[in-house]
């Protein structure tokens, strides 16, 4: 069992924790970032959140913009294929953890605990049987899609965020493709 001293510890490798670590490591501060994915798995923004929606619907806007011109004159067909377009997301998400996993590797003041951490005291934290200490601690765990307690909704199907990302074909039910 280790017990280590930092003076900062964050919880969370998402885009918040990111940018707390690459700030303590500029002040020289030694850092533990705990997070329960492997470094690179970056937050909820890199992967089922603001940039593989965005991408997602740009590429939406794209077609609409194609399909619905007013120009007399102008071929207006556009095929899709989702499959692509997700695989073109995922790689743009791999992209970006792997720019994580880079730019914590030039952090030479922050180390990377992969586990979930328990608070055993105001200054104790626990991961994986280990324990780390500190005075300062950033809790920034991200989000995940929590479903309302709705009368009925348990009956139907849905998709949060999460799901809806990672679709392997256009649900014909969900999505109306001319």
């Amino acid at each position: 069992m280790l017990s280590e001293h930092y003076d900062f510890i964050i919880l969370g490798g998402g885009t918040a924790g990111f940018a707390a670590a690459h700030t303590a490591d500029r002040q020289h501060a030694r850092t533990l970032m705990v997070n329960d994915n492997a470094v690179g798995f970056a937050g909820t923004c890199v992967n089922v959140a603001c940039i593989p929606t965005k991408h997602l619907l740009y590429a939406a806007e794209l077609v609409y913009r194609i399909r619905e011109h007013r120009y007399t004159g102008l071929n207006s067909s556009v095929s899709i294929d989702f499959r692509k377009l997700i695989e073109a997301k995922n790689r743009l998400v791999e992209t970006l953890r792997d720019k994580d996993r880079a730019l914590l590797s030039t952090m030479s003041h922050v180390s990377y605990a992969v586990g979930t951490g328990k608070f055993v005291s105001k200054t104790e934290l626990q991961v994986n049987g280990d324990t780390y200490t500190s005075d300062r601690f950033l809790i920034a765990t991200g989000s995940s899609p929590s479903i309302p307690n709705v009368t009925g909704l348990s009956n139907l199907d849905y998709l949060t965020n999460v799901e809806a990302l990672n679709l392997r074909k256009l649900p014909a039910s969900r999505c109306r493709v001319r």
